[in-house]
């Protein structure tokens, strides 16, 4: 199955809204062509569905009007539409309340309807939005400090109701769709602390006990960031106010490729207008602190993609929001679906002006080795690393090579190997001798998340980095977050030379 590549900028959108004058179907062909003008050739938009009041399953679901767009609206055009799942949580069928396996099952019910008429046409499957911040009705789930950073913000029971829909989504879409990358639901602000817990199992009210059965992992992360002309809050990488807490440097610590959402400026803080004017909101759009960021620290933090919201004015599938609703002021373009606003042509400028390529380029290759040779190779690591070689787990991004040094990465745990690093190569196949185990180290704290590791000689000379995580990756573990004295085993390490 082929999977389209998204370009890296891209905008938010809404064709599924048919109350919103701007996004009909009517007006489909004019988006598109306001697309292409922009040079933002990824559609983010929202996927949805209804349940049946007796059982759950759903009954309708965008993924009719999904097709009708990418089949004769973008790829004709060159656009690439990206899907962001938005589940029900609680239903007739649930008795209008919620709880983990209710949740888990709708979450289920819309992946499977998601992948069914998607699978091959999108470029990945975001698996909610706005979890962290209370994007659902019945009221927002941070508390503790408003950050969001730390585990205690957080309320227990709407965690696990969240954490049940997206683990039931992912199943759903894996029940289909083997191979199409799964995308994080994007997150808001700081709330880091809330896919933290996601990824090792962790909750609220049990914050250092970690259930593996539980553990959510995706191949994309995402995250959404939102200016409001105050600087101190506005800078995603040190936000002074609220402790210098870097948010990209977290999210890739992750290890995971970064897309930027949504982003944008917000024009009104209740009736209190936030910048001067239309060209105040444009250059903040394209400033220091929003897009030419995002560009700028690209390659530092692996943002592969930068998706501005949004193309038209609107705001909750209506026609009768008020046209000073701070939803309502954020599009390119205004609410009839023509007009351009005063900041369209600067973000147009800006993005003209910094093309960035992205996508993976695949080399055709039909090497083959022989036995011999490939068994060479492989004991060829075991001469190179030596004896009792070390394991190292770090957290942070992964260098570009063994030969490039450690910068701001935390050693975790190091894990010592076995004196005869492994035996002879069978097959391609070197399977390491017994690894003894590791401690966790004081940098380690209450629990860091291992994201990458490197191993070494004896006395410290790199040789082989891979990715750590709990599923797909060079290393996998039950549980990637690593505590101050935590024990680390690792059960079993190959590998393998597969031409």
């Amino acid at each position: 199955m082929s999977i389209p590549i998204a370009p890296f900028w891209g905008v938010n959108g809404h064709f599924t809204w048919n109350n919103s004058a701007g996004y009909v179907p009517a007006k489909w062909a004019g988006n598109a062509a306001s697309m292409k003008d922009l040079g933002m050739l990824t559609y983010r938009n929202g996927y949805g569905a209804s349940n049946s009041s007796s059982t759950g399953a759903v009954t309708s679901s965008d993924g009719a009007t999904f097709r009708n767009f990418i089949n004769n609206t973008a790829t004709p055009n060159g656009i690439v539409v990206a899907p962001v799942l938005l589940p029900l949580y609680q239903t007739s069928w649930t008795g209008g309340t919620a709880t983990e396996a209710t949740a888990y099952t709708l979450g289920y019910n819309l992946g499977v309807d998601a992948a069914t008429n998607l699978a091959g046409l999108v470029p990945w499957y975001e698996v909610g939005n706005e979890f962290d911040g209370g994007q659902w009705s019945d009221g927002n789930i941070v508390g503790g400090t408003g950050r969001g950073n730390v585990t205690s913000d957080f309320n227990n029971a709407k965690f696990l109701i969240c954490r049940g829909s997206i683990r039931g989504m992912i199943a759903g879409i894996r029940s289909v769709d083997t191979t199409t990358p799964i995308m994080q639901p994007g997150g808001t602000w700081l709330h880091t602390a809330f896919f933290d817990m996601l990824r090792n199992g962790s909750t609220p009210s049990a914050p250092t006990t970690y259930d593996a059965t539980k553990i959510v992992d995706w191949d994309l992360s995402s995250w959404h960031w939102y200016l409001n002309n105050y600087g101190p809050n506005d800078d995603i990488e040190n936000p002074t106010d609220q402790g210098g807490f870097n948010v990209l440097a977290h999210i890739a610590g992750w290890g995971k490729p970064i897309y930027i959402t949504e982003c944008g400026a917000n024009a009104m803080n209740g009736t209190t207008a936030v910048y001067a004017n239309e060209a105040a909101i444009a250059s903040a759009i394209v400033g220091s602190y929003l897009l030419a960021r995002f560009v700028s620290v690209r390659n530092t933090y692996n943002i592969k993609g930068v998706q501005y919201y949004q193309l038209v004015d609107a705001a909750g599938n209506s026609a009768s929001v008020s046209p000073t609703d701070n939803e309502m002021m954020f599009g390119l373009v205004a609410s009839d679906g023509t007009t351009q606003k005063g900041r369209y042509p600067t973000v147009k400028n800006f993005i003209a002006a910094n093309p960035v390529t992205t996508g993976i380029t695949l080399m055709a290759s039909n090497l083959k080795y022989s036995a011999n040779l490939k068994n060479a190779q492989q004991n060829a690591i075991t001469t190179t690393v030596g004896a009792s070689a070390l394991l190292n787990l770090y957290s942070g991004t992964q260098p570009a090579s063994p030969d490039t040094a450690i910068t701001s990465q935390v050693l975790l745990a190091t894990l010592t190997c076995n004196a005869t690093f492994a035996p002879s190569a069978s097959g391609g196949v070197l399977t390491l001798n017994s690894i003894a185990n590791g401690t966790g180290l004081a940098a380690a704290g209450t629990g860091t998340n291992a994201t990458w590791f490197r191993i070494t000689t004896s006395g410290g000379t790199a040789h082989i980095d891979g990715t750590v995580s709990t599923s797909g990756s060079d290393l996998n573990l039950t549980n990637t977050s690593i505590a101050q004295n935590q024990t680390i085993s690792v059960s079993s390490f190959t590998f393998t030379n597969g031409n």
